[in-house]
């Protein structure tokens, strides 16, 4: 199957809210080693399936409370874990 670049996709999927994330699966990015970084993903997790469900359309600002649910994860973690990965 050949994989499609942007311009390949059709006008009637770019329409759609949910089109703003392809832009971002041709460019995975890691997480850095953060003590509990995958607390963070809930919020986003939640937010994307709720956008790709059409249970939320502003697209933007569901993605913007997801940031601040997460950003409040990460500083409730740094407090109970700290800065750096601690050594198996």
């Amino acid at each position: 199957m050949e994989k499609k670049t942007r311009k390949q996709y059709s006008a009637e999927f770019k329409a759609m809210p949910q089109s703003v994330l392809a832009k971002v699966v041709e460019n995975p990015v890691f997480p850095p080693a953060i003590p509990g970084i995958s607390d963070a993903f809930a919020p986003l997790g939640n937010a994307v399936g709720a956008i790709m469900g059409g249970t939320q359309t502003d697209v933007k600002a569901t993605l913007d409370d997801a940031a601040t649910q997460a950003n409040k994860i990460l500083a409730e973690n740094k407090a109970k874990y700290g800065d750096t990965p601690k050594a198996p």
